[in-house]
């Protein structure tokens, strides 16, 4: 998650700050079912990640890039894509003016959203 108070502080100092990765490496667009063995241990929370995206009508791509969007202290997003079909779908996201929030996924575990740690 962002941590807002270092954020601040790195504005104070005129550093720019960029979002990357946003995707966890491309994970959240797997399915449950899809999910690497290393990551089978986060399938609840994946459920309610696909859960909240079926209730709200969204894609990954769109819920993830709005919430980063959303974040007036970043400067920018570092995105990455595979193919040139993925590159035209990240030039035509909006940003989406919802706030977007979702209960029991805000976590600071860093075997979940550090993909560094996803090899232990």
């Amino acid at each position: 998650m962002i941590n807002e108070g270092w954020l601040k502080k790195l504005k104070k100092r005129k550093i720019k700050v960029h979002a990357r990765s946003i995707v966890l490496q491309g994970t959240l667009f797997l399915k449950n079912s899809q999910l690497p063995k290393r990551l089978k241990k986060f399938s609840e929370e994946w459920a309610i990640w696909e859960n909240w995206l079926r209730r709200n009508k969204l894609k990954p791509l769109e819920a993830c890039t709005s919430f980063v969007l959303n974040q007036r202290q970043l400067d920018g997003v570092v995105v990455g894509f595979n193919n040139r079909k993925q590159f035209k779908q990240i030039l035509k996201l909006k940003k989406n003016k919802k706030y977007f929030y979702i209960k029991n996924l805000d976590t600071n575990n860093k075997k979940l959203i550090d993909p560094r740690q996803w090899r232990n």
